[in-house]
């Protein structure tokens, strides 16, 4: 913090566990940079590296921006949304601060973490009070007019669902592995043998995460003849299996816009060249799902052919770009100081 001659109070990238800043208090730009006009927020909580790197990038650019982690709310932080006659207006209040939500111009969805109601003395009210917090917050970033990057959010919503990632990315012209979801042990057993015993097992949806089970990590495992003796566990809950497809390499490709990186995933972790059909089924596979940011897994096969896996809203490349130099997070600002949503 630091005061001009005028005694005005500027705040550069200050920090609370709530709230990160790149902006002054009198909302023009940190003195020493011009103002550049977009004013970004970005949701997650305070440990994200792919958030601080963004918020580095910012910073270097001289932009706004706001960083909010939702857990803040209710107890720390207030909101204040106004409808007139006119207009909508969205504040948001933390440590003395008013924060205006609906003057922003993007926002990243990064982590839409849960709000932390204060506690209370029936179990129902606690609930109650934490369902309307929750149901606040999710009404906002449904309908504030920002350019929401990776997408709005009932575009996050529906891209979790592997039968529409798996039925888009078909009907963009990708290939996809034989895939079956069930409770029916038999339906397994039949799967089984049509492909001679060489299928992979996956959680079918991203449930677990959601029941906020983030120690909990399963990729895929390969399934064995013995395995079957325990197929009526199926009736149970439902599973993904798909057919083994063999990999030369592994792809991680995040799609920015209409920007594509291409990343090996296992050593010697090296950009890829996409061939330009596949580079242009992964753009319209993302822009289908709605979405304007995604990571796309894919196999490369030891004939050439490139498979579709998985597509994720919110999936990770710090690593990606760390290990190849791809720029994706310049791409990630880039998109997020457009100067119109």
């Amino acid at each position: 913090m630091a005061r001009t001659g005028a005694g005005t109070v500027v705040v550069v990238a200050a920090a609370t566990h709530d709230v990160k800043l790149g902006v002054r208090r009198d909302g023009r730009a940190p003195l020493g940079r011009p103002r550049l006009g977009p004013r970004v927020l970005i949701v997650t909580g305070p440990d994200d590296v792919h958030a601080d790197a963004v918020e580095t990038e910012l910073e270097r650019r001289g932009a706004e921006y706001l960083r909010f982690d939702p857990r803040a709310f209710p107890q720390r932080a207030s909101l204040r949304v106004e409808h007139r006659a006119t207009e909508s207006t969205c504040w948001l209040s933390l440590d003395g601060r008013d924060h205006a939500l609906h003057a922003m111009t993007a926002a990243w969805l990064r982590r839409p973490l849960q709000p932390l109601a204060p506690p209370q003395r029936e179990v129902w009210l606690h609930r109650y009070a934490a369902g309307e917090s929750e149901q606040l917050l999710l009404d906002l970033w449904s309908h504030l007019p920002l350019c929401w990057l990776p997408g709005p959010l009932w575009a996050l919503r529906r891209a979790e669902s592997k039968h529409l990632q798996l039925a888009t990315a078909r009907a963009v012209g990708m290939t996809i592995p034989p895939t079956l979801v069930t409770t029916d042990p038999a339906a397994l057993r039949r799967f089984f043998r049509e492909h001679d015993g060489r299928i992979v097992d996956k959680m079918p949806s991203t449930m677990l995460a959601r029941q906020r089970h983030h120690d909990f990590v399963r990729g895929a495992e390969i399934v064995n003849p013995r395995d079957l003796v325990h197929a009526e566990r199926l009736r149970a809950s439902p599973m993904l299996f798909q057919a083994y497809v063999p990999r030369r390499c592994a792809l991680r490709v995040t799609v920015v816009g209409d920007r594509v990186f291409a990343g090996e995933s296992h050593a010697p972790h090296r950009v890829h060249a996409l061939p330009a059909a596949v580079e242009a089924t992964c753009v319209a596979l993302v822009r289908h799902l709605g979405l304007v940011f995604a990571a796309i897994d894919l196999v490369v096969t030891p004939g050439g052919e490139y498979v579709f896996f998985d597509v994720d809203p919110d999936g990770s490349y710090q690593r990606i770009e760390r290990l190849t130099g791809l720029p994706i997070t310049a791409a990630v600002v880039d998109h997020l100081l457009k100067d119109t949503p």
